[in-house]
C-alpha cells in the first residue's frame, strides 16, 4: 500500500504555477481574420495598438458582466432572497 502525503516531493506551489500570473506573458489567441483585420483598422484609426485595443474591449466586457451581477443581486436585497424554504419531511 502506497501512502501519498499532499506536497511531500512536490514543487512548491508558487515555483508550480509561476507562469500562470507573469505580468508581462504573452498569450496567444485565436481570433476570426475578418474581426482582426477590423480590430487592426480600428487601432490605426484611434492611433492606438491593437494590444490596447483589445484590453480595453476585455476591460468593458468585465466590467458590464461585474455590472449586471450586482443589478441582479441589488434587485433581490431584503426581498426575501430565497422565499420560503420547505424541508422535506414537514
Amino acid at each position: 500500500m502506497l501512502t501519498v502525503f499532499p506536497g511531500v516531493g512536490e514543487a512548491p506551489l508558487h515555483s508550480r504555477y509561476r507562469n500562470l500570473y507573469r505580468p508581462h506573458s504573452k498569450t496567444m489567441l485565436n481570433i476570426n481574420d475578418q474581426l482582426l483585420a477590423n480590430a487592426k483598422t480600428l487601432a490605426a484609426q484611434q492611433q492606438t495598438g491593437l494590444t490596447r485595443l483589445i484590453e480595453e474591449g476585455l476591460r468593458l466586457r468585465a466590467k458590464k458582466s461585474l455590472d449586471r451581477m450586482l443589478e441582479m443581486a441589488g434587485a433581490t436585497v431584503g426581498r426575501g432572497d430565497l422565499g420560503p424554504v420547505k424541508i422535506s419531511g414537514d
